[in-house]
């Protein structure tokens, strides 16, 4: 309706400050006659009340006497006449209906008789739930507002409606109070800020939800019936779900189209509800979400609540942040910080954590002077008893054994470099091991009878009571004005699971009891600037943005999450008030790597600040950041105070700017998140720019080489005799590992091993990628934590030779103890992030399978998830990738000689055909169990790190259960032995770990070892094994990191580099790892080097054959069938286990068997071998019956042999 009339507007000018406005409302005699008077324009035919501002219009039906409702709100039209206007708006009688109408009232109350979710819910001891609101009264509000008052006479209830439209910006801001007038409590049970009816054209639903360092992501919703719903009940505002929706018509985008936005500001439990009717209507609410009893008022008490913002337009989503954007600064922001220049600001956190030191916090404030930083902030560790999470919260003092003097020596050294000083503090909250809580226990809140939940080791405070809030701001009072302090990050670090207070719910009063506080030391200190953080972005809206200066987006500091993240939460908030930082090089959250230069183009589009260790930050790379600080700050004050632009692009890509006021000057920022769908770069158009002007165009970021922008960089080209950028000796895990992610960051490599790849430890492991269950026990947390992260990443790069097992863990009576696998088990669910793998379950041990196979006293246990590898095939497959991404990879090639020259590596090597020499600039030593004879061939002399042999072995038996699932079988010398299902048709059991000191080429199981191992077993097993049952058995020398621990078994599995540097050509040897880390040791190894600039790139890309979903193995099993139905479907599951998608270079222009050429044996045919000596560098029979695949297991002596011999008529005809 009037869009025809307004169409010219898409493309003119925007309507002018002077053409909007309300001035004046005046009441005459006669209560039904209204005039309203505004710049020329008729507002008012008798009772139609007129709010017009910005692009928005709102026409309100206040008649006296009768029940108020909105005639239309919306984006701006052209109307003349009021009778006709309200017969258009008016809706037809439908077959099947009510005959009369019912109009949607302010708070649409069930005395109109409708059938739609009510706006407001209130009743008096069971009666009075029906209300009857008429208006009573009509008052001006402000320059551009109406107050409409209402009451039911009959229930004794009056209802205060403000509305005030905002006359520049277009933004409506609304509430209701509701009044007890009645001699009774009457309950308030809901109460919309207003019922809003809704475009019917507006069909698509844009909410925002999250999680815990993923706020602010959007979620879409086309046509639907019925109701769209989001309540959120933690005491916050949440991570997973913001108050706020908006709503937009179906070719509505960013640049065109109608939509509008809604926000609820209000920091505690709220409700958000879209209601589409059977009568085609639509309205939104939004308001507080009560608990129950929550909001009881007496005789003369009232309920105001938290205020709706709404804003529309015919310009498309980006109009709508437009105007949200203008309102928070113009109207809601304080004025005295508003226009000050937003200072880079650097915490503490992610650099120290809890492990505070005066000295080093003062060198950290130094460093971060030395960068460009302005602001200097002291994170959670300074107080009381604060030493963990466990304990100190409420104890406001600075700790004298930290700070014998105090915070003084670092606040005064921070002021002397120029920098604001700002301090942590967590109000709300208090360890239950702190001195106020023993002080104070009925200071919390809490539900009368219901044990408290604490999360983070804390509980809430409880803000309703006078004397908590006195105490909160007398300590922290003293505090900001002993140090002069000018911030305050001010956290909630967890929910409100029990807000109660006296006996009563008492979320509305803590949240009031919370903005109370925040104004009263605003109050007190006017130049104090206060950040609000909830665990990240979890109290993130304009109520506490009134009363705070920015916001924490988010607790994740990975700048690719950072770029969808702040793009969420672009809608409604300008960069000014969001912190963006920039983190470590592997993110503590996600464990993800970027560049500097990534880091630093994440962190300019916000409130830019520093949270990481700049120790550990290379000098270059420290350079580069401070060169990134220049630029934030020679733009920020168009980043702050220009028009934001989403730009619309696609999936791979986030592309944002900042245009200024005038138009004359732009940034924008482009990152590529993905792999391009196409080999071009993407075509960049700049929205927001006037079209008759010429703009110049200039990359300013990043200001070095553009390889270093955060993507691999295409290999070079380079002579024959050029030497190689790195020289890896070893072709076990590491080794391929690193071959493989140099060579995509564009390196010239060289591995060489001498024998076959994975001949040695690689392919002698138990066959799992596992996070390391018992690591737990030793506390190896960040071990454990970086190995599950992995497990999941592995799982999705490799999914045909890795992939999902179950490990059933009995309970066994007198040793571990029940409690303390389920937290062991809790943990390993947890600590990895967790998302393609079933959690942890119980098992009953006495139904189903598990009750033929185990011992009667095992009766109960839990069953978690881990995963299967091929681990050889996962070494020969990262070689296969290095070879394909330019490495060369050499095996049967021994390096026999290292020595320094010139700056580089000259190196001896001894192939099957004779002696070679090559140069190299840097050396790996990845030779596992010969790292030291490596290091002798270099004429290094002793590391100061040692490597422990610990040899493990395993036995393979004829299948000993039928079930899927593996088992972990405790030992009592506190050791664990599995029982995993291997090949289809047998059982590995194993490991040992044994001090090994012989040569590491002829490790063998000894008979105590095959003993132990069957002894191991048969305490769980209901069938006792033996030795001699054993079909095959398999030992390898794990070369673990010598942390002199006497236990083999407890010393770590974690990762050890040793670097020589001496005469400028570097040795990086390895001691330790796991299978598992792999991966992760390979980046840390390239990073510790830092000879490549460009950025870790291994984690998402999928390793040969590994390109499809790892859950839809089934489905690309059945499409193989189809495509090549003269396979065997237990050899088509083997190739796509073995070979992945790439078992199309097997089969591809093959029509039946016959074309696989000589048949070998079981389902292995000549053109396998073929492949696997082209592709996957074999070389004998070995290679392929037992580390390219297990079919020597399968395979009988005859076919065995054949293969061995097809390998020497190979040789020979070679």
């Amino acid at each position: 309706m009037g869009e025809g009339a307004e169409s010219d507007r898409w493309h003119g000018e925007a309507v002018s400050a002077a053409d909007t406005g309300i001035a004046e409302i005046e009441k005459s005699s006669g209560l039904e006659e209204l005039k309203l008077r505004s710049c020329g324009q008729a507002l008012i035919d008798q009772s139609l009340v007129t709010l017009r501002g910005g692009d928005a219009l709102l026409l309100i039906d206040a008649a006296m006497g009768q029940r108020p409702h909105i005639v239309y709100c919306g984006p701006d039209i052209a109307w003349a006449d009021t009778a006709q206007f309200k017969a258009l708006t008016s809706w037809q009688f439908v077959n099947g209906s009510a005959s009369q109408e019912r109009p949607l009232t302010l708070s649409n109350e069930l005395a109109t008789g409708t059938l739609s979710p009510p706006g407001l819910v209130v009743s008096r001891n069971g009666e009075d739930w029906a209300l009857d609101l008429r208006t009573e009264q009509l008052l001006p509000l402000g320059d551009n507002g109406v107050q409409i008052q209402c009451r039911d006479n009959t229930s004794g209830v009056a209802a205060t409606y403000n509305l005030a439209l905002d006359a520049h910006t277009g933004v409506l801001t609304c509430s209701t109070e509701i009044e007890n007038s009645g001699e009774s409590d009457l309950s308030v049970d809901w109460c919309s800020g207003l019922c809003l009816p809704l475009d019917p054209r507006l069909t698509q639903i844009m909410g925002f939800a999250g999680r815990w360092s993923g706020e602010f992501q959007t979620e879409e919703i086309s046509e639907f019936q019925g109701s769209y719903l989001r309540e959120n009940r933690a005491g916050r505002t949440s991570h997973e779900c913001f108050p706020g929706v908006i709503l937009k018509a179906a070719n509505t985008d960013e640049l065109q189209g109608l939509a509008c936005g809604f926000h609820l500001a209000w920091s505690g439990n709220h409700r958000s509800q879209v209601d589409r009717l059977p009568d085609g209507r639509s309205v939104l609410q939004m308001g507080e979400l009560l608990l129950p009893g929550e909001v009881r008022l007496g005789a003369g008490e009232n309920y105001r609540t938290p205020e709706l913002l709404a804003a529309w337009s015919w310009e498309g989503v980006g109009a709508i942040t437009k105007a949200f954007h203008a309102h928070l600064t113009s109207n809601i922001l304080d004025q005295r910080t508003r226009n000050k220049p937003r200072p880079v600001h650097f915490n503490t956190w992610e650099a120290v954590y809890f492990d505070h030191d005066q000295d080093k916090i003062i060198k950290l404030a130094e460093m971060a002077a030395s960068v460009g930083a302005e602001r200097f902030v002291l994170d959670d560790g300074w107080f009381g008893s604060r030493r963990s999470d466990a304990a100190g919260l409420g104890d406001w003092w600075v700790t004298p054994e930290l700070y014998p003097e105090g915070l003084h020596p670092i606040v005064n050294r921070v002021r002397a470099l120029e920098m604001e000083f700002g301090l942590w503090f967590e109000p709300e909250m208090v360890n239950p091991d702190s001195d106020l809580y023993r002080a104070h226990p009925d200071w919390v809140l809490e539900a009368r009878g219901v044990d408290p939940i604490t999360f983070r080791n804390q509980l809430t405070l409880d803000l309703s009571k006078s004397e908590v809030a006195d105490y909160l701001f007398d300590k922290i009072a003293a505090l900001v004005d002993e140090y002069k302090i000018d911030y305050i990050k001010w956290d909630m670090n967890r929910d409100c699971h029990h807000p109660g207070s006296e006996g009563r719910a008492a979320m509305h009063r803590q949240t009031l009891g919370v903005y109370r506080l925040i104004d009263r030391l605003r109050g007190s200190f006017p130049k104090l600037e206060i950040e609000s953080c909830a665990s990240g972005g979890a109290r993130t809206d304009y109520a506490i943005l009134q009363r705070t200066d920015r916001i924490w987006t988010s607790d994740n500091n990975d700048a690719r999450d950072r770029q969808h993240i702040q793009k969420g939460a672009s809608f409604f908030f300008p960069l000014k008030v969001q912190g963006t930082h920039v983190g470590p090089k592997i993110c503590h959250v996600t464990g993800r790597q970027f560049t500097m230069e990534f880091r630093v183009a994440s962190a300019i589009f916000g409130h830019m600040g520093l949270e990481l260790d700049l120790n550990l930050e290379s000098k270059e790379d420290r350079a580069v950041l401070s060169r990134g600080i220049a630029l934030y700050k020679e733009k920020r004050a168009l980043l702050h105070n220009g028009d934001f632009r989403r730009v619309a692009s696609q999936p791979h890509a986030n592309i944002v700017g900042v245009v200024s006021k005038a138009q004359d000057e732009a940034l924008f920022s482009y990152a590529l998140l993905e792999s391009r769908p196409r080999t071009a770069p993407d075509r960049l158009f700049f929205t927001g720019l006037d079209a008759a002007r010429n703009y110049r165009v200039k990359i300013v970021w990043p200001l070095t080489d553009p390889s270093r922008s955060g993507l691999p960089s295409p290999r070079g080209i380079m002579s024959d005799n050029s030497p190689y950028d790195l020289l890896i000796i070893g072709g076990g895990i590491n080794g391929a590992g690193i071959a493989r992610d140099a060579a995509g960051r564009g390196l010239k490599v060289l591995l060489v091993e001498k024998n076959d790849l994975a001949s040695h430890t690689s392919s002698a492991s138990t066959k799992l990628i596992h996070g390391g269950l018992r690591y737990l026990e030793h506390f190896e947390f960040r071990l454990v934590r970086e190995s599950l992260i992995e497990r999941e990443r592995l799982l999705k790069i490799a999914p045909h030779i890795v992939w999902p097992l179950r490990f059933v863990l009995p309970h066994d009576k007198g040793l571990r103890p029940k409690w303390l696998l389920r937290l062991g088990l809790f943990l390993y669910d947890n600590l990895g992030g967790r998302k393609l793998l079933p959690a942890t379950k119980n098992v009953n041990l006495r139904a189903g399978s598990h009750a033929a196979t185990l011992e009667d006293r095992l009766t109960s246990g839990f069953e978690y998830s881990d995963c299967w590898v091929e681990d050889s095939r996962l070494v020969v497959l990262n070689c296969m990738d290095a070879a394909e991404r330019g490495a060369t990879i050499c095996t049967r090639t021994k390096c026999t000689g290292l020595k320094r020259e010139a700056g580089q590596w000259i190196a001896t090597l001894k192939t099957m055909a004779g002696e070679e020499t090559v140069r190299a600039k840097t050396v790996i030593n990845a030779a596992g169990p010969w790292v030291d004879d490596v290091l002798g061939k270099a004429n290094k002399g002793a590391s100061e790190n040692n490597v422990r042999l610990v040899k493990g072995s395993h036995l393979i038996f004829p299948k000993l259960f039928d079930q899927a699932e593996a088992y972990i079988f405790q030992n009592k010398d506190d050791r664990i032995i599995f029982a995993i299902p291997y090949e289809r048709d047998y059982t590995l059991v194993g490991t040992t770990d044994v001090l090994y000191q012989d040569d590491p080429a002829k490790v063998a199981i000894s008979e105590a070892e095959k003993q132990y191992i069957c002894d191991a077993a048969n305490e769980y097993l209901r069938t006792d094994i033996s030795p001699d049952q054993a079909v095959w058995d398999y030992s390898g020398v794990r070369p673990l990191y010598d942390d002199h621990k006497s236990d083999n078994s407890t010393v770590t599995r974690d990762y050890v580099f040793d670097l020589d540097e001496d005469e400028g050509a570097s040795i990086l040897s390895i001691f330790g790892g796991k299978i598992t880390t792999y991966r992760k040791l390979a980046e840390h190894a390239l990073e510790k080097l830092e000879i490549s600039d460009g950025r870790s790139w291994t984690a998402d890309e999928a390793l040969p054959g590994g390109d499809f979903d790892p859950m839809r193995f089934d489905a690309v099993l059945a499409d193989l069938q189809a495509q090549y139905p003269w396979v065997d479907q237990r050899m088509m599951h083997r190739l796509l286990r073995a070979y992945g998608t790439r078992v199309h270079a097997l089969l591809d222009n093959i029509t039946s068997v016959n074309g696989l050429g000589e048949h070998l044996g079981g389902d292995l045919y000549a053109r396998e071998l073929e492949y696997l000596c082209d592709a996957e560098f074999a070389q004998d029979a070995d290679d392929v019956l037992w580390r390219r695949s297990k079919l020597g297991l399968h395979l009988d002596e005859a076919a065995r042999a054949k293969v061995k011999s097809w390998f020497e008529t190979r040789e020979r005809a070679q």
